[in-house]
């Protein structure tokens, strides 16, 4: 996904450069969502692409927010257990 986001990216900042027809925003979004959002964020500074346009910025932040979800879920699921655990053996 990473791959393929960096060059959706690109391919519509060469676009709008020379004033063709561009990637939807949605289709950027969906990619992001679904694992590419690293890519992205690379593409967007590198490429300096989509990092003034504040509606595209707040979806694709929230991309990442619910990506990391699980991640932040597993941890505090761990920590919790960790702890309970603690308790469990008289520590």
């Amino acid at each position: 996904m990473n791959v393929l986001s960096y060059w959706l990216y690109a391919q519509d900042k060469e676009a709008a450069q020379l004033g063709n027809r561009r990637i939807p925003e949605q289709t950027l979004h969906i990619v992001d969502s679904l694992g590419g959002w690293c890519a992205g964020w690379l593409a967007q500074q590198k490429l300096r692409h989509k990092t003034q346009k504040q509606p595209f910025r707040k979806i694709y932040f929230c991309t990442i927010f619910f990506n990391s979800l699980p991640f932040i879920r597993n941890y505090w699921c761990d920590l919790l257990m960790e702890n309970s655990l603690d308790c469990v053996d008289g520590k």
